[in-house]
């Protein structure tokens, strides 16, 4: 129970709303019953000391003998015993009202004035006690014609007053029962009045610990409690909003460490490649000059073998080339020298020429139509592009086939196709990673370094520039769009 008082608002709130409630009303009550009587008695002091001095003044006018009636009306008309006393202390004179009660409802008065020589029914003077209050004033005075002092006292009576203090004795218990009841219902509206939007927003605090945003809270209120909602609100959307980009930065920096760990595979694939496309020909010159120095079998032609390491070396040598071309690329974000306006029409008829022996070794005719196409970039690294892309073509067509290049101004495309040639789908993917070939055995004789078409795509992604590769119905098209 008290686990569950500790752990609601709403619980405690009643309770301590209810327990004040009742000890206020409580309080109050008592203090009214308190203060009543005493504010009556006080009253009744005054206004009856003002009542006396004018019984004073008429009794001046008069004697003791004569003053029967008159102290008999003040009696009847203010409920009193009026009492004359000598010096001695003795009552000398006394008139009062009796009451009578017959059953319940009915009363009647009597009035009496006795003397001093009759003194059975003389009431005695009562100071107020703990149970009964009344009010006694007196003061001396003469009668006319007399050296002799007298005291006037007077008595009121606080009957009425009495009863009702004894009455609300009697109905304590009624109207503190009444109480409880009436303080149970005030906190129940209270406690619901104040807490439901202190529980609500308790209940939307939790979601949002469990960082749940799609609540709003209903700014109605101009209070505290309205300014909290919309504090909660604002916190809301700004927590909302923070954990968004902070979502959006998680994933970003997830992909770059994907991005950086598939880089780093692939700069190992890389290397390891690399490593084995320079271990073969250093293999085969290693092996070739050991023969022609110890002059066994074949290798006495000299002649022949050191032109066919020659050859080799000039295979390590474009390959270093390549490499550290692709180094040099991937090591800053813009590494070409200078950008200029080249003509790409141009740098295609200079690259065929180059290759004109080929073309006439494997018999191949070249189809074109050229554009005078003009765009922004490395000359160096554009060139070796389409050298590149025009070798490829020429390695991997069978002999006869035919070339064709096609440069169109209004699109800005370079296209290159060869003819006699496919790819296989899931290969064309893989073109452009470095050292991949379709025909697994990496034997020279069917192309070049492996590096080609991998430093086509470096070169091209460094310039911004779309390219796609696919086969066609006669071969093979590589497209560029500048």
């Amino acid at each position: 129970m008290i686990r569950n008082i500790k752990s609601s608002l709403a619980l405690k709130s009643f309770l301590i709303t209810c327990i004040i409630l009742i000890l206020i009303s409580s309080l109050t009550y008592y203090f009214i019953a308190w203060v009543m009587p005493k504010t009556y008695l006080a009253n009744q002091d005054e206004e009856l000391k003002v009542k006396m001095d004018a019984l004073i003044e008429n009794l001046k006018k008069t004697n003791l003998e004569d003053c029967d009636d008159m102290l008999l009306g003040f009696s009847i008309e203010n409920d009193a015993i009026v009492s004359i006393l000598n010096t001695n202390g003795n009552i000398v004179k006394q008139a009062y009202v009796e009451t009578k009660h017959e059953g319940i409802f009915t009363a009647s008065a009597t009035s009496f004035v006795y003397n001093n020589n009759d003194k059975s029914d003389l009431k005695p003077i009562e100071i107020s006690n703990e149970s009964k209050l009344n009010a006694t004033i007196g003061q001396e005075f003469k009668f006319p014609k007399e050296t002799q002092e007298y005291v006037l006292i007077i008595t009121g009576s606080l009957k009425a007053v009495n009863q009702a203090e004894e009455a609300m004795r009697q109905i304590w218990p009624m109207i503190f029962l009444i109480i409880v009841v009436v303080s149970i219902f005030t906190s129940i509206f209270y406690v619901y009045f104040i807490t439901k939007p202190i529980v609500k927003l308790s209940k939307i605090s939790n979601q949002m610990a469990n960082l749940d945003f799609s609540w709003k809270c209903d700014e109605n209120r101009e209070d505290e409690i309205g300014l909290l909602q919309k504090n909660l609100n604002d916190l809301s959307d700004k927590l909302s909003s923070t954990l968004i980009e902070l979502q959006s930065a998680n994933d970003k920096l997830k992909d770059d460490i994907e991005r950086e760990r598939e880089l780093e595979r692939t700069r190992d694939d890389f290397f390891s490649a690399v490593s084995h496309e320079l271990k073969t020909p250093i293999t085969i010159v290693k092996g070739q000059l050991t023969g022609m120095i110890d002059g066994v079998g074949v290798y006495k032609d000299r002649d022949k073998y050191l032109r066919r390491s020659m050859e080799v070396m000039k295979q390590m040598e474009e390959l270093v080339q390549e490499l550290v071309m692709i180094s040099r690329m991937g090591k800053y974000e813009n590494d070409f020298n200078t950008f200029s306006k080249i003509n790409i029409s141009e740098i295609t008829e200079e690259l065929l020429d180059k290759f004109e022996i080929g073309f006439q070794e494997k018999k191949m005719n070249i189809r074109k139509s050229f554009d005078s196409l003009t765009i922004d970039g490395d000359k160096y690294s554009i060139n070796k592009v389409i050298s590149n892309l025009i070798a490829n073509a020429l390695f991997y067509s069978p002999e006869g086939n035919e070339i064709r290049i096609y440069i169109n101004k209004e699109d800005r495309t370079f296209k290159i196709e060869n003819t006699g040639a496919s790819i296989p789908k899931e290969s064309i993917i893989h073109l452009f990673e470095p050292f991949y070939r379709v025909e697994q055995s990496r034997n020279k004789q069917t192309g070049g370094t492996g590096l080609g078409l991998y430093l086509v795509k470096v070169i091209l992604e460094k310039h911004s520039f779309k390219y796609i590769m696919e086969n066609t119905k006669d071969g093979v098209c590589f497209t560029i769009e500048f």
